[in-house]
């Protein structure tokens, strides 16, 4: 069976005990942010899957996971503002020019949403919190866009996790390829914020309207 797990991490997982596995999705949840190419996402789907199995509580898993995914985002955050340009500098280099010039245009324009909207798009999502933190934006924009949007995306992963069942592998498969899932809730996300902003700027539009025919 083609995992992106290695059978030797299945069974150590299956040999913990309830809260070791919360513990485990929740670290697996906060390297991802310091480690990107860690599979965070298939270790903490298949420890909540165990913990589903053995009687676990869905949101215990699904709150120790965010707590973990945010607590690493904001240790990056941290470690971005403390070193400022030389980190910037050094992302730059990681990640390319684009990303950097693609995030501030994005916060320039939308503000907090654009910090929501780029923790599920592929290429950013790990990126975010440090390129904020170098970029000096306010810890409270970048906490609450961060904490959305991981709310968002792991009571997803946990609900998913508890529906599998023995079809877990489905599950697995599907977060071997994550980055078209995150791509499609961006852009759900994207296209909502899109109506809500086109609403309020008619609102806006047809009150002026009015105060310009009164």
């Amino acid at each position: 069976m083609a995992l992106s797990v290695t059978e030797e991490l299945l069974t150590w997982l299956g040999t913990l005990p309830l809260g070791s596995l919360y513990c485990a999705a929740g670290g697996a949840a906060a390297i991802e942010n310091i480690f990107p190419p860690f599979p965070s996402d298939v270790v903490a789907a298949v420890a909540i899957v165990l913990a589903a199995h053995r009687g676990g509580s869905f949101w215990t898993a699904a709150l120790v996971t965010w707590a973990g995914n945010v607590v690493g985002a904001m240790v990056m955050y941290s470690v971005g503002l403390r070193y400022g340009t030389v980190a910037l500098a050094k992302l730059q280099r990681f990640a390319g020019d684009k990303a950097a010039t693609h995030l501030r245009a994005m916060y320039a324009k939308y503000g907090i949403w654009a910090l929501f909207v780029s923790r599920f798009l592929p290429g950013l999502r790990a990126l975010v919190p440090p390129f904020a933190g170098a970029m000096g934006l306010p810890a409270w924009h970048v906490g609450l866009a961060i904490s959305g949007a991981s709310g968002v995306w792991y009571a997803l992963l946990a609900f998913l996790a508890y529906q599998a069942g023995e079809r877990w592998d489905l599950l697995i498969r599907l977060l071997a390829h994550s980055t078209k899932v995150l791509a499609l809730i961006a852009l759900g996300v994207a296209v909502l914020w899109g109506i809500v902003w086109y609403l309020r700027r008619r609102r806006r539009s047809d009150d002026s309207a009015r105060s310009a025919a009164s």
